[in-house]
């Protein structure tokens, strides 16, 4: 079971959800639909890569580095806001 929680970044206050196979984002414009699935988008990816590649696990654990791919990668500069938080629990790993 993948889930992901979201707090305090870009429009989201607080999002928790379970991650299933089609997942539907419906809101009003500039709500936080396209942040969230950016945010998924990224954490499915890393998990994958580092599931593939020990080496990568390593890298992602290091302070600051899942944080700078994900803001430099998705374009999401001045989204984080005090006390900011993504937990994502994957299949492969947490």
């Amino acid at each position: 079971m993948q889930k992901l929680t979201i707090k305090n970044i870009g429009a989201i206050k607080l999002v928790e959800f379970e991650v299933n196979r089609i997942n539907v984002f419906m809101g009003p414009q500039s709500s936080g639909k396209s942040t969230i699935s950016k945010i998924l988008c990224h954490c499915q990816w890393v998990e994958k890569t580092c599931f593939l590649n020990d080496k990568q696990l390593e890298y992602y654990q290091k302070q600051g580095v899942f944080y700078d791919s994900l803001v430099e990668y998705h374009k999401l500069e001045g989204y984080f806001h005090k006390n900011a938080s993504i937990k994502y629990v994957g299949e492969a790993m947490t």
